[in-house]
């Protein structure tokens, strides 16, 4: 009976060296997912990038709003109870007053997008350190009037003279008779088949 005492003993002293082991990398472990996750390295990055975002965006959206509208990234916000989370988004501001992004009518918001998407472009392209020569956009021009589709033009003859090619699809017909086009392209889906023809 002492010896099963004794081995009892011994058994719950291993047992308890094992739980402080694993304790130690429970806490090693969580460090680690810590620091990978948004309030970690994610974070980090993401603020040492905010101020080229920035830039970039602002610089774009001055030529597409004669500097109406402004952005900021931010990588925090407050929650209702005051508590600061890690959260990535961008702000929009505009001169004729307060409103929010949301708050404001389609082709507006489409401007926003636009210089948001050529910044995080310019951002990838630095950080890649090659040259990407060319750029993708789907309804660039979207539901804007004709001011700003005229900017949005202008813009992206612009970007065109720097990276080389802008490939831009659209599904208004009238945006086809624009002269600042080079090609065009007419996409049409006959019997569920896509077809590619020439658009001029």
């Amino acid at each position: 009976q002492e010896i099963s005492l004794q081995k009892a003993e011994e058994d719950i002293r291993l047992a308890q060296a094992e739980i402080v082991g694993l304790e130690s990398r429970i806490k090693l472990v969580k460090f680690w997912v810590e620091g990978f996750g948004r309030q970690g390295v994610v974070s980090l990055l993401l603020d040492s990038v905010i101020p080229v975002l920035d830039s970039r965006a602002n610089h774009y959206l001055s030529l597409l709003t004669q500097s109406a509208a402004s952005v900021t990234f931010q990588t925090q916000s407050k929650t209702q109870k005051g508590q600061v989370r890690e959260r990535f988004q961008v702000q929009a501001e505009y001169s004729w007053g307060s409103a929010s992004y949301q708050g404001t009518s389609g082709g507006e918001r489409r401007r926003v997008d636009l210089a948001v998407m050529l910044a995080l472009s310019d951002l990838l392209e630095s950080r890649n350190g090659t040259p990407v020569s060319i750029r993708i956009f789907d309804e660039p021009f979207g539901p804007m009037d004709d001011a700003g589709r005229e900017q949005t033009m202008k813009l992206l003859k612009q970007v065109a003279s720097r990276v080389g090619t802008i490939l831009a699809t659209s599904h208004e017909t009238e945006l086809r008779s624009l002269p600042e086009w080079e090609t065009k392209f007419m996409v049409e889906k006959i019997n569920g088949v896509s077809k590619v023809s020439d658009g001029q």
